[in-house]
């Protein structure tokens, strides 16, 4: 009986049941699920889709689209797959994300970035319920927010030291996320030549960063040196000569990813070795001189630390005009000089008697 007291009827008399126990009536279930909400957790790197009725397991999972408003031309991330958890029946479905899938989100600049600018479309390939209907489907313009969100909370971590350019000045780290460039601090990152000891050097600033396209996803930065930084590697002969000479460390401020989480420090003590090891192959120019014949001397400039001992002054050649072969061009060659300078962007080169009085 019910609560009232009311006995319950007998399957005869029941209406809709026949005197075996078998329904008379029988409606088949014709109305395609929806989702009412999801769960997108950047830091399990899952997403967990309800719907308003019990459905299959299987997942097409490329058919979800990330956006940043319900109706939106901007940023976008298609799913590339996932991987169902589970296998009960159930009204949510919860996967794993694609790593890419993951790089990109964390990636974006507004997508994602909170729950309010969390949103997906989806085609009706999506799911089924357990008849096998299909899910009805969102298009852009009908974007479903996310009923939660969790922010991505994991430290970045070094992915590799991918290079040192000193032909063009640039030093390449890869990270396991996204880095935003704006957090880049130049001055906790540190070269140095051995990992248990050796010269070091902290840099002293940056010209510039930008991501890589080499790496997906904004994982990889190029830093371009300051040339105080450059002049101090090169003048340095055991310091960035070569791959076994040039090694990394960074403390934990050195950069953040998009949700600003600060990276995992690198000690001195486990500083990362150098994966490519570019030398230094173009030629230095002189950029300038200045002519003291009263002091006997000859400063020259170049674009390049030089080295002062390779000098050789009778290559040098004085000349009244910008062009040889005018016919006002006087011209006088040096017979020799030295110079006491040490390796850098001048040398200063004591001229000889003879060429000061010639």
């Amino acid at each position: 009986s019910d609560i009232a007291g009311n006995p319950v009827l007998a399957l005869g008399e029941f209406p809709t049941f026949n005197t075996s126990g078998q329904p008379s009536v029988f409606v088949v279930d014709s109305t395609n699920p929806s989702i009412l909400g999801f769960h997108l957790d950047l830091t399990a790197e899952t997403v967990a889709l309800t719907f308003d009725e019990v459905v299959a397991t299987t997942l097409t999972a490329t058919e979800l689209t990330f956006q940043d408003s319900a109706n939106t031309s901007a940023e976008t991330v298609q799913l590339t797959g996932g991987s169902v958890i589970g296998t009960a029946q159930s009204t949510v479905i919860r996967f794993t994300l694609r790593s890419e899938d993951v790089l990109s989100l964390q990636a974006a600049e507004n997508l994602a970035a909170s729950i309010d600018s969390t949103f997906v479309t989806f085609g009706p390939n999506l799911a089924r319920d357990v008849p096998g209907l299909l899910v009805n489907a969102r298009v852009n313009g009908e974007g479903l927010k996310a009923t939660d969100y969790t922010r991505d909370s994991r430290a970045p971590t070094l992915g590799g030291f991918s290079e040192l350019d000193m032909n063009v000045g640039t030093l390449t780290v890869s990270f396991s996320e996204p880095i935003d460039l704006l957090s880049v601090n130049f001055t906790l990152f540190t070269l140095q030549s051995d990992i248990a000891a050796g010269s070091t050097l902290t840099l002293k600033g940056g010209k510039r960063v930008a991501h890589t396209a080499t790496l997906p996803a904004k994982t990889e930065i190029v830093v371009t040196l300051l040339d105080a930084d450059v002049r101090d590697i090169k003048l340095d002969t055991t310091l960035g000569s070569n791959a076994g000479t040039t090694h990394l460390h960074f403390g934990a401020g050195a950069v953040t990813d998009m949700a600003g989480n600060l990276v995992v420090a690198v000690p001195a003590a486990s500083a990362r070795a150098v994966t490519k090891f570019t030398a230094d192959s173009t030629s230095p120019q002189l950029t300038a001189f200045d002519f003291d014949l009263d002091a006997g001397t000859m400063t020259l400039t170049f674009n390049d630390v030089v080295a002062a001992n390779s000098l050789d002054s009778t290559f040098i050649t004085i000349q009244s005009t910008a062009r040889a072969g005018l016919p006002a061009n006087s011209t006088y060659r040096l017979t020799g000089g030295s110079t006491k300078s040490s390796p850098n962007y001048t040398i200063v080169v004591d001229l000889t008697a003879a060429d000061v009085n010639g």
